[in-house]
């Protein structure tokens, strides 16, 4: 098996690049980039000992590991592709091993009671890769053999009932604003000094919490086949969509915009 290098795993996303859409001259370029920044980020900054990246906070580590877990998912699809057959398979499992080991360490490796009751982000995040590890971690044994049929047959529900519950508990917490989109969470008030509680929300609403919401709601309604994962998702998308002020309806900006001349209201 040959081992895993920067040069070698170059040479072989450069065979797949034609995985990811057309030109193979950008695509190459791509894969390439992704690849460096994948081995810098767990080069430089994750201690494996600690399972962890020690300089982000709880829920930066656990957005990290998620786009870790996508990034993958994706450089394993490319490298499996027609393109790059002829790339050695035990250096792509080589890989998926060294990353995929470092993924269900730090997963497993959560302090869940300290992140489960903070800002929306982390509960989203929660939600997002419990389900995912339903749908997509294995369960089968070291030395068993892997078929669609056992893959399906040795999901552990404990992930899907991990989700859920998180979801069932951020949609019922009042974390949602009068536009339909989720606000930042809740933070402890400094009225009492001996507050421990989590009561006064913070109304900042970012990009990423809807984002990795979706995920979380693709991922349950793809795993249970529940309408209202999807009706919700749908719903989210929307009310993201109408606060860029973008009309579905009339297909333009809610506001009547003339060429060279900003909306009404933008300074």
């Amino acid at each position: 098996m040959k081992p895993l290098t920067t040069a070698s795993l170059l040479s072989a996303l450069a065979d797949a690049s034609l995985a990811f859409g057309s030109g193979p001259t950008a695509n190459s370029s791509l894969l390439e980039q992704t690849y460096i920044s994948v081995a810098t980020l767990q080069g430089e900054f994750f201690e494996r000992h600690r399972g962890t990246w020690p300089r982000a906070i709880d829920w930066t580590a656990a957005f990290i590991h998620t786009s870790l877990s996508a990034t993958t998912n994706s450089l394993s699809k490319a490298l499996g592709e027609s393109h790059a057959r002829d790339v050695e398979t035990g250096m792509v499992w080589n890989m998926v091993d060294t990353y995929f080991s470092q993924i269900v360490g730090f997963y497993f490796g959560q302090d869940y009671r300290a992140i489960k009751h903070q800002n929306a982000i982390t509960n989203e995040l929660w939600i997002a890769a419990s389900a995912k590890m339903y749908l997509d971690y294995p369960g089968d044994g070291i030395a068993g053999t892997w078929s669609e049929e056992n893959h399906h047959a040795g999901r552990n529900r404990t992930f899907l009932e991990a989700a859920m519950k998180g979801y069932e508990w951020l949609m019922n917490v009042n974390m949602t604003n009068d536009a339909g989109l989720f606000v930042d969470g809740f933070h402890i008030s400094n009225q009492d000094k001996n507050n421990t509680k989590c009561d006064v929300r913070d109304e900042m609403v970012f990009t990423y919490n809807q984002g990795v919401l979706l995920t979380g709601q693709r991922a349950l309604w793809e795993a249970t086949g529940g309408v209202a994962f999807l009706k919700d998702g749908h719903h989210l998308i929307q009310s993201v969509i109408k606060a860029t002020g973008w009309d579905l309806k009339q297909g333009g900006p809610v506001d009547k915009v003339s060429r060279g001349k900003l909306p009404h209201g933008v300074v």
